[in-house]
This record gives structure tokens, sequence and C-alpha cells, in this order.
């Protein structure tokens, strides 16, 4: 076909060889000049033709397409052979141009289905900011009703600061899908600790979870972005109320390691644990071991946020004996 019509995507006429191949879904041969009663009109006006060989392409007995080759006066004569070999040239063709379209579709159903993960994974940190959120509005109403202002604000403190985590969500969400710059200040970790396990506290007397809380004695000051290693927190206390279930035991412990300069954060618990074959899975994206609940987008997300702080987390597991997650950041970022 000749290049202007392919570069314009100008569509075959009814009456051309084109459209009578993909019609009969049979390849063509044509020697010499088309004859006046032919089916078909030839789009060579000139006659410059000699030759020409028109196969359509097909899978499975979907048309896809039509190849045309043509040879000017002067060339080769085609042959029989040389349109069995050309037929076979487009049925290879065909399967690319399907295997690149089914690839295509695969592609497009696991955005949409990473998409449907990603909204879940928003939905669920959400719910558990706005447990925060009526926890401080609750301490806000005491403090309001016993007109202690000391109760007061620390409530309202809650409910700020957890509005501020949903006002950045998206932005937090970014640290998965590609490279955030990172907000750093020079916080305290055991700060963002308690914190943390004041969101979750509703969750944990509910479920009647022994939590044992070991922090460093004093301040850990260390250069961080604070949202970001909240999140972090968050996602592996949740994760450890989920796998305890009721009546467990979940330990969050603080230290500082003077020699390497680190801060080192653990979260165990005493639940089911995760099998060996999954150990090596739990960072990469989507994956879960929690049989629907959940999207495993969290550890996906906690491992680059702390990556992004050149620090480490790692993981150990036994069945039916509980998992640690173990996270160490540079105190100075």
């Amino acid at each position: 076909m000749p290049s202007e019509v392919l570069e314009q995507n100008l569509p075959a006429s009814d009456n051309s060889v084109t459209a009578y191949v993909a019609k009969k879904n049979q390849p063509l041969l044509i020697n010499g000049a088309v004859k006046e009663n032919s089916p078909f009109e030839s789009s060579d006006k000139e006659g410059r033709v000699s030759s020409a060989m028109v196969v359509p392409m097909t899978i499975e007995g979907k048309l896809i397409g039509v190849l045309n080759v043509s040879r000017f006066r002067g060339g080769i004569t085609f042959t029989q052979k040389h349109l069995r070999a050309f037929s076979i040239l487009a049925n290879q063709a065909a399967v690319a141009i399907e295997l690149l379209r089914l690839n295509e579709a695969k592609i497009r159903a696991e955005r949409l289905a990473a998409m449907g993960k990603t909204m879940a994974e928003i939905a669920h940190y959400v719910k558990n900011i706005l447990v925060g959120i009526e926890g401080g509005v609750e301490i806000v109403n005491m403090g309001m009703d016993k007109q202690d202002w000391v109760i007061t604000k620390k409530g309202w403190k809650l409910v700020r600061h957890n509005m501020s985590y949903i006002s950045d969500l998206i932005l937090d969400m970014l640290e998965y899908s590609g490279e955030k710059k990172l907000d750093k200040q020079e916080v305290n970790v055991n700060e963002i600790i308690h914190e943390v396990i004041e969101l979750q506290q509703e969750n944990i007397k509910s479920k009647e979870i022994q939590l044992d809380v070991k922090l460093f004695p004093h301040p850990i000051k260390a250069y961080l972005d604070r949202r970001a290693i909240h999140r972090c927190l968050l996602n592996l206390i949740s994760n450890a109320i989920d796998a305890v279930g009721k009546r467990g035991r979940i330990a969050v412990t603080s230290s500082l390691n003077e020699e390497k300069n680190m801060v080192e954060l653990k979260v165990a618990d005493n639940g089911t644990g995760i099998p060996q074959d999954s150990l090596t899975r739990v960072f990469e994206p989507f994956f879960t071991t929690k049989s629907g609940k959940g999207t495993g987008l969290g550890l996906a997300i906690t491992k680059k946020l702390i990556e992004a702080h050149d620090g480490s987390i790692t993981v150990n597991s036994s069945l039916r004996k509980g998992t640690t997650f173990q996270i160490s950041i540079p105190v100075k970022g």
C-alpha cells in the first residue's frame, strides 16, 4: 500500500483489491494488468505495477488487517511460492499484533486493578486517621464540658495533627508512584510513636491487646520527614493489630545506636506469623497475606519511605509465634 495512504490512514474503497481480499479472507496473486471484468478495481492507474500479492492477516479466523506488496515493471514476477511465503509472514505478523494488543489490554487491566487497590488503601488510611479525629473531638468535648483547657488543648492538638495528615494524603501516595521530596526537620521520634499509639488506642482497647511500649529514656532527636515516619509506624502498628487479633501482644520499642548514629524502631507481635515462602515478598506492591483484608500496598510504601531516608527495614517471622519489623534510620537523615 502506498506510503501516503498509510500516513494519512485512508480506508480502502469498497471495490479495491484490499477490500476484496478482506471480504474473501483469501490470499490473492495478481500478475499483469487487472482485467475489466475483475471483481475489484486496480489502484494502479498509471500501469506501473507488474505483479502484486495481497494477503489477509488473520488469527483464529479473525481478520485484523491486509498486507499488500507490489512489484513495478522490470522486477521479478511473484509466484505461488512467493504467495505462500508471504501468507506465512502475514500470519506471523497477525500473531505479533494480537499479542501486542493482548499485552496492552493486560496492562490496562492491571492499571485499573492497581488503581482500585490504591483507592482501597487510601480509604483504609483515611479511616485510621478519622478514628484519631473522632477521638480528638471526644477529648475536646470532654475538656469543654469540664472547662479543663489542658484536656481541650490535648484533644485539639490530636485533631489538628490528623487533619494535617488527611490534607497531605495525596502527596504521601506519591511515595509509591514516584519520587517525593522529603520535608526533613528535627523531630522527636518518641513523640511520633506516642501519636501513632494514641491514634490506635480505640482498636487496641476494643481487642484487649496488651501493648508494651519501651522507648529510649531520652528524646530521640532526628532529622526526618515527620509525616512519612508517622505513616510508616501507623502501617506497622495497624498490621500488628490485625495480626494478633483479640487479646494478643504487641511491643513497640525505640533505641538510639550511638555507635552507628542510627535510630532503631521495632514493632513486634505474637500473631499468626508470615509463611517463609511469603516472607521475601511482603514488601512487594499489592502482595498481602491478609486473605482479602488489606491491599498489600502499605509495606511497599513503608519500605520506599524508609529507603528515602537512607534507612532500612527488615522483617523476621515464625508461624504461630509472631512477626518483628525493625526500622533503622540515620539520625542526621
